[in-house]
């Protein structure tokens, strides 16, 4: 692949090649008015941040190649390539910027914390923390209809119902939206016909059809996990030659299969699955590389609410002491433009977010 004169872009490129953008450089407040006003950037999702360039990957049958481009010499390069690479790359950089839709309508100007309230024997106590976690600035309230380790089975409908509609009846607790985790068909009926706003996760593409028709017919978003359902996406996969491209090659095929279904990708958030089927290395190589995942054209939504997320990392420490990690995990998310985050412990997080919008002018 020789390069373009001038830039590390290579001047042919075959048909079959794949490639990724990275933004990088983000901007935000004074300065990004600048570059925009000046021409020079272009605005991320539709939010505050602006860049002026990408990282580029490109791969190809030889190998993945990597290079860093202004967005002038990207869309320049684009114009020389063959229609179908050149055709991709533009909807690629339409999808970096089309601005956000936010769980209940409108759009997302602000970062969204989800907290969740887990599986409790008890509904009243599931309700309970969520009325807490509502107090403590949750924007979202995420029930898990089932527990997130492998092979665990899910909770009955009715138990969802019951915690979905005490928490819906309480007078004080107003704002936070409603969201439900799982995969079993009846617990997501019981739950989109309950008022929940948010529904995750749907199957992948060969899973229960069932799930994306009433999604579709529902009206909620849907948040697509990776590494729950894909097949080879296990923690010891040596044909994951690239962690991160690998995870935008299997959410873009859901995205694909949700949109065929008749879910529009306005109403799609993608997570990149953190500690699901995955090494340290693999967790820390999608954290560096999270601005990839706006390609996608959907919210990202980061979940550092998994013990196991730093597990590998932090593991002389018991859970609880995890914390900071994972603060220091949803910061640097916050910085590369994930615009939700799902954790525990909200109200550290909710202080964390806090101070980061007065930090970066956001308040």
């Amino acid at each position: 692949m020789p390069a373009a004169a001038g830039t590390g872009l290579p001047a042919a490129l075959a048909e079959t090649a794949r490639i990724y953008l990275r933004p990088v450089g983000l901007t935000c407040g004074n300065a990004a008015e600048k570059f925009l006003a000046a021409g020079q950037a272009k605005r991320l999702a539709g939010g505050p941040w602006v860049f002026a360039a990408c990282e580029v990957a490109l791969r190809a049958p030889e190998g993945i190649r990597r290079t860093v481009a202004s967005l002038a010499e990207i869309e320049a390069w684009a114009d020389r390539l063959a229609p179908p690479l050149r055709d991709g790359l533009s909807a690629q950089l339409g999808r970096l910027t089309v601005p956000r839709r936010a769980p209940g309508g409108g759009p997302l100007e602000r970062p969204l914390i989800m907290g969740v309230v887990g599986v409790a024997s008890d509904p009243e106590a599931a309700v309970a923390r969520g009325r807490r976690l509502a107090a403590a600035g949750a924007d979202i309230l995420e029930i898990r209809g089932e527990s997130p380790r492998p092979g665990a089975s899910s909770v009955e409908a009715a138990w969802v119902r019951k915690v979905l509609e005490g928490l819906a009846a309480d007078p004080s607790f107003g704002r936070a939206l409603l969201s439900v985790e799982t995969r079993d068909p009846e617990v997501m009926a019981e739950a989109l016909a309950t008022g929940a706003a948010v529904v995750n996760d749907l199957p992948a593409p060969t899973g229960d059809r069932d799930n994306l028709a009433a999604a579709a017919r529902s009206g909620a978003q849907v948040v697509l996990t990776h590494g729950r359902g894909e097949s080879g996406a296990t923690s010891h996969d040596p044909a994951r030659a690239d962690t991160p491209l690998e995870v935008f090659d299997a959410l873009e095929v859901r995205i694909d299969a949700c949109v065929a279904a008749g879910i529009p990708r306005a109403r799609l958030i993608v997570d990149p699955g953190l500690g699901f089927a995955k090494r340290a290395e693999d967790n820390l190589a999608i954290l560096r590389a999270l601005a990839l995942y706006h390609g996608l054209g959907c919210p990202v939504l980061l979940d550092v609410a998994r013990e196991d997320v730093t597990d590998e990392l932090d593991r002389d420490f018991p859970p609880r002491g995890r914390l900071p990690g994972s603060l220091a995990a949803a910061v640097h998310a916050l910085d590369q433009g994930v615009q939700i985050l799902k954790v525990r412990d909200v109200a550290e997080f909710r202080q964390a977010l806090d101070l980061w919008q007065r930090l970066t002018g956001r308040a």
